[in-house]
């Protein structure tokens, strides 16, 4: 026989967490319970892009950046399982912060976070650059993402300077005839969450043959 405190460790090595959880059907052991852990990210553009986890004594659930469902191992019925997150980006805030919930013996309880993310902003100078140098200056319309965060007309050799939530963002430009972009430039530009400086994203068209 398992002594007491030792069951939620015996319970916890005999579950899986990624399954959704069956109550115990061993009639002479003591009824089980599991809690399926929702976490909500309501859309923006400034996530936690590594992901997080939520945790207790007993176990520990991978969420990836836009959350969803996670269940825990069967766990004693009435066992207090407080959840707390880990992991969690400083301007990504939870709602409820903490919680306290008991299992219920035979069942799988549903709880609830969402999580809200602050959108950060910060600094970007476009520059377009133009090869052969010896061309005069011309514009270069630009379009980041599927939306307009950032549509401008971008002279070579003059900087643009504007802001972009943090993220990683694909780039569209529009060449002027006869030109196109650099094929071994990134067509994503990233911008960090912390940065000592303002980024610079430099966009190379190439013109004639």
């Amino acid at each position: 026989m398992i002594p007491r405190p030792l069951l939620p460790v015996a319970f916890l090595a005999l579950a899986t967490c990624g399954d959704p959880f069956s109550p115990q059907s061993d009639s002479g052991g003591p009824p089980t319970g599991a809690i399926r852990v929702d976490v909500e990210v309501p859309g923006n553009p400034t996530f936690d892009e590594d992901g997080f986890s939520v945790s207790s004594p007993y176990f520990k659930l991978e969420y990836p950046p836009l959350g969803g469902a996670a269940y825990s191992p069967a766990l004693p019925g009435g066992l207090p399982v407080r959840l707390r997150f880990e992991g969690l980006a400083e301007w990504c805030h939870p709602n409820p912060v903490t919680r306290l919930d008991s299992i219920t013996p035979g069942d799988t309880q549903q709880v609830t976070f969402v999580v809200n993310c602050e959108t950060l902003i910060r600094p970007v100078y476009f520059l377009a650059k133009a090869v052969p140098d010896t061309l005069p200056p011309f514009q270069v319309r630009l379009q980041v993402g599927l939306t307009p965060l950032v549509v401008a007309n971008l002279t070579t050799g003059v900087p643009y300077l504007d802001s972009l939530p943090v993220n990683s963002w694909p780039v569209i430009i529009t060449p002027p005839a006869g030109c196109h972009r650099d094929p071994n430039e990134d067509n994503v530009i990233r911008v960090p969450a912390f940065s000592a400086d303002t980024l610079r994203y430099i966009i190379t068209v190439i013109c004639g043959s």
